[in-house]
């Protein structure tokens, strides 16, 4: 348990046009991975509100820092959560991660996958959003109906044939 009180509240994001499963305005949040020099006992977490970035974020971060921003830190002793100044189901998102460590970087989705299949995709973490989640199980429903056999295409994915219903 935390003794510190976790402050939440709620940031604001501008909707942007563009095309593709993650259009969604999304935030990414970042432990910090160098740390934060002024208080070396605590790890800022940084904010960027936009589409998802193709590498990871401690990389964008590094090449576009202007874009991110301070929205928290985390204590470096047990990776606990003691300010996050952002919407609470982001703090959720965050606290599920805990213990938190440098570098850490999650985009919290607000729309959860409604599938156990959408939901084992999503838990790899090699999407940036859920939609496009449901544009991979639509490919593979597809492959499917072209007359792929379901347990292959669910193992070509590294799942378990425990999904196969969900494809046929």
């Amino acid at each position: 348990m935390h003794s510190e009180s976790v402050n939440s509240a709620a940031s604001e994001t501008s909707p942007t046009a563009a095309a593709g499963p993650c259009a969604a305005v999304t935030t990414t949040y970042l432990v910090d991975p160098e740390g934060n020099p002024a208080l070396a006992s605590q790890c800022r977490i940084l904010a960027r509100a936009g589409h998802a970035v193709s590498q990871p974020a401690s990389a964008h971060y590094k090449s576009r820092p202007e874009l991110w921003h301070e929205v928290g830190a985390m204590r470096f002793s047990d990776g606990a959560i003691v300010s996050f100044d952002g919407p609470a189901e982001h703090l959720q998102s965050l606290k599920h991660h805990e213990p938190l460590y440098s570098g850490l970087q999650v985009t919290p989705d607000a729309r959860p996958p409604t599938s156990p299949l959408a939901g084992a995709l999503w838990e790899r973490g090699d999407f940036d959003c859920v939609d496009a989640v449901y544009v991979r199980i639509a490919e593979m429903r597809a492959e499917v109906r072209a007359g792929g056999d379901p347990a292959e295409v669910l193992e070509e994915e590294g799942l378990e044939p425990d999904y196969v219903f969900e494809l046929i």
